[in-house]
Formats: C-alpha cells, sequence, structure tokens
C-alpha cells in the first residue's frame, strides 16, 4: 500500500531548519527533513547518493 502520512516528533529549532517539503535545490534536499525522511523509508537509509541531481 501507499503511505498516506508520518508523523515525526522534533523540535521547533529542527522545524525552523529542515522543514524543506519541495528542496529546490541540492543543498535544500540536504536540509530537508521530508526528503530524508522519504529516503530511508524507500531505501532503508540516507546516504551521499540521496543528494544527487538524478535522484530527487
Amino acid at each position: 500500500g501507499n503511505i498516506e502520512s508520518i508523523e515525526l516528533g522534533v523540535t521547533q529549532a529542527t522545524l525552523d531548519v529542515c522543514d524543506k517539503p519541495t528542496p529546490e535545490t541540492l543543498y535544500d534536499a540536504k536540509f530537508s527533513l521530508q526528503h530524508c525522511v522519504s529516503v530511508a523509508i524507500l531505501d532503508g537509509q540516507v546516504g551521499f547518493d540521496a543528494f544527487e541531481s538524478d535522484a530527487r
């Protein structure tokens, strides 16, 4: 099945820096909580290759 939503417990400071649901650059992807969690779910880990341009 499809994942409809995910809830994370994070601090406000984390949201201030990492709440980037649609990162426009590779730099933004590195600091996107949404991107990193999605990669972790799909790939089982988040490595450097998750931030290559063709990975987005």
